[in-house]
């Protein structure tokens, strides 16, 4: 996950509905870890923020400890029968793909599940677009791709991902 925006807040709500239709249902959010440019912010610095944001998920965000799909898949297994991963519309059929190719020999599951959780084509729905806001100075679309919270977050996460993102600006 890149820079939190609207466009996880999708996922998020579409979670949050399946587990209201099935109470059964395990929510787990797993966060990528800082790595370059493209995932600019630090773990525990992103989880601040995505609390801050949406405090609904604020439970289900997992430790570090997994961040590649390959691997989480592989913690899983272990717990569950079946999975369900939610996604932009753009990396559904992506990502079932890849999961389902990789059942059978990486893992074991009965059901692999990849759901859409809207069109990712408005580019306001984008880290890509969140960091060349950023890149710009370009607060008020960047406010604009968050969620409905206090504008002194919203200014206090644009300065810390422009410190953040100070090297490549």
């Amino acid at each position: 996950m890149n820079i939190p925006h609207n466009g996880h807040g999708l996922l998020f709500k579409k979670a949050l509905f399946l587990r209201e239709e099935k109470p059964e249902l395990d929510i787990k959010i797993f966060l990528s870890t800082q790595q370059n440019i493209k995932n600019p912010l630090p773990f525990d610095v992103k989880v601040k923020y995505i609390k801050a944001l949406f405090p609904e998920i604020s439970d289900f965000i997992q430790n570090k400890t997994s961040t590649e799909i390959f691997s989480i898949m592989k913690k899983l297994d272990s717990e569950y029968q079946n999975i369900i991963m939610l996604a932009g519309s753009d990396r559904v059929q992506h990502f079932q793909n890849i999961l389902d190719s990789y059942n059978g020999t990486q893992y074991q599951y009965q059901e692999i599940e990849v759901l859409d959780c809207g069109n990712r084509a408005d580019n306001t729905l984008s880290g890509t677009q969140m960091r060349t806001y950023v890149y710009s100075y370009d607060y008020e679309n960047f406010r604009d791709s968050l969620p409905d919270v206090p504008e002194e977050l919203k200014e206090e996460f644009f300065n810390v991902c422009k410190g953040y993102m100070r090297n490549e600006l």
